[in-house]
Formats: structure tokens, C-alpha cells, sequence
């Protein structure tokens, strides 16, 4: 599906499709891990989206999410920009208004401005293979991959030591 084969696109409710990715997310973790919280301030949008691929999307941002914690339990929020915060926003200005900006931000060891692009790239882990759960290093690329496939862009910003919110845009069904 990510190769250069057509996309299904199809109306997507986030709000079904998040908690299904949280579900699954939950039941593959240890009895002895801590649980996480999810917050979603407000209902998400419905997005033009393949279901399947944004499914990926959400739980490799999420298991990135839980994985890079100091947090004995773990806080993430899901949400989207409303249009007064799209226009309070430099990096929003040049997206589309027919699209969401939605975010998924965590309470998680942050990451260093100089590491925001390389990130994104395949096989690059900003910490040795073991640490923080282990890991290839594909789950970003793979992201950033899926959003783009969409037509979108996905950007990331963070405080080091404290939280990391990503940001991704998708074409909007309704707000």
C-alpha cells in the first residue's frame, strides 16, 4: 500500500478509528506495564482517508509515543487546530483550508530541534537499538510516508525533556 499502487480513499471518523488503534495498543502491552492516558479535547474530524494505512499512521505515532517516557503513565493528547489556531500558527499558513491539522502530542522525553528532520529518516534511531523499548528506526519513515501518500505533510515540534507534538494535515470530510 505504500508503493505507487492507488489509494482507497473513503470517509474516516478519527473517533472510531483512534480508540480501535488505543484498543490494540492496550492489549499488546505487559500486564506489568503502566497504563497510558489518552486525552482527545474534542470530537476529530472525519478525514479522506485509506483506513487501513492511517490505522499505521496513528499506531506507530502512538507506540512512539508511549515508548520514548520517563513517565510512569504516560499522558498523550489527539487533537486538530481549529481554524483560529491555524491562523496563530507560521507553519499553517500555507496549508490548505480544506484540510485538518491534527496533532498527536505527548508528555515524553522530547527531542533535540537538531535531530527534527533526521528523525524522519529510514533506520535512524536517536538512541542505541535496546534503549526505550528498542526498535528499527522505520517507524517515522513509514509516517511520514503514509501522510504524504494522502497528500499531506507531517512536521514536528518539541521542548527536549518535556513533550513532542506532531503535527500532519489530511484532507478534511467535515470539521
Amino acid at each position: 500500500l505504500l508503493g505507487q499502487a492507488a489509494l482507497h480513499f473513503q470517509p474516516t471518523d478519527l473517533n472510531i478509528l483512534v480508540p480501535t488503534v488505543v484498543d490494540m495498543l492496550q492489549a499488546g502491552r505487559e500486564d506489568s506495564t503502566p497504563s497510558f492516558q489518552i486525552q482527545i479535547p474534542r470530537p476529530l474530524p472525519t478525514v479522506s482517508a485509506e483506513p487501513i494505512l492511517i490505522t499505521e499512521f496513528f499506531s506507530n505515532l502512538l507506540s512512539n509515543a508511549l515508548k520514548y517516557t520517563d513517565k510512569p503513565q504516560p499522558l498523550v493528547e489527539i487533537g486538530y487546530l481549529t481554524d483560529e489556531e491555524r491562523q496563530n500558527r507560521a507553519a499553517a499558513t500555507d496549508i490548505a483550508p480544506d484540510t485538518c491539522i491534527i496533532y498527536v502530542q505527548d508528555d515524553g522525553i522530547g527531542i533535540q530541534e537538531r535531530h527534527f528532520q533526521n528523525i524522519f529518516r529510514l533506520f535512524k534511531r536517536l538512541h542505541e537499538r535496546d534503549s526505550y523499548g528498542g526498535g528499527t528506526g522505520v517507524g517515522l519513515t513509514i509516517a511520514k510516508k503514509i501522510i504524504e501518500r494522502h497528500g499531506g505533510r507531517i512536521w514536528v515540534e518539541s521542548n527536549y525533556g518535556e513533550k513532542t507534538t506532531f503535527y500532519f494535515v489530511l484532507n478534511c470530510k467535515e470539521k
